[in-house]
């Protein structure tokens, strides 16, 4: 990260996870507070399917999240991302 400013493995926000507050809002993780929508408004397929949605998931494929080092949701990531940290460590 301190070379790249990019974390080092691939985040899976918006992809295998996402964070729902207890007001039903939906952000990309527990550390960007970007609010996609509401469960209480539209369905959660809907607010995954809006045009702004998938221009935060290419930003998140892109390392580009703001704040962000390593994936906030480690677990998933580096199971997520298994089969490349293991080819770059043999």
């Amino acid at each position: 990260y301190i070379k790249t400013s990019k974390t080092p493995i691939q985040c899976k926000a918006l992809v295998s996870q996402i964070f729902l507050d207890p007001y039903g809002n939906v952000f990309p993780c527990t550390i960007w507070a970007k609010k996609l929508g509401n469960i209480m408004e539209e369905s959660l397929k809907e607010i995954l399917e809006k045009e702004d949605t998938k221009k935060v998931r290419e930003q998140i494929k892109r390392s580009e999240c703001p704040n962000c080092w390593t994936p906030c949701e480690a677990h998933p990531s580096i199971f997520g991302n298994a089969i490349e940290l293991i080819k770059n460590k043999f």
